[in-house]
């Protein structure tokens, strides 16, 4: 069982995560129907749709930079390998 001085702190924040609180009403004279986020709630959508954009793009880059320095290194491992161990001997 919860404190009872904590009681009054946690009941705010317990009821609507267990979906137990009412719902709120809304003003007099105001239609719930007509309520809409308008140009703000429009903005911080796009801008955060734009966010995602960007970061994935942004991870689709590096990725490709690592692939491509992990084949070249690849490349280069391969071209000293055969190098350090030089022509086969003839005749062996």
């Amino acid at each position: 069982m919860p404190d009872p001085v904590l009681l009054p702190v946690l009941l705010p924040v317990l009821l609507p995560v267990l979906g137990l609180a009412p719902s709120p009403e809304a003003p007099a004279g105001v239609d719930p129907n007509d309520v809409t986020p308008g140009f703000s709630g429009f903005l911080a959508t796009f801008l955060l749709a734009l966010a995602v954009v960007l970061l994935a793009l942004s991870l689709v880059r590096r990725l490709r930079r690592i692939r491509y320095r992990a084949e070249l290194e690849a490349r280069q491992e391969a071209e000293r390998g055969g190098d350090a161990d030089g022509p086969p001997a003839r005749g062996a």
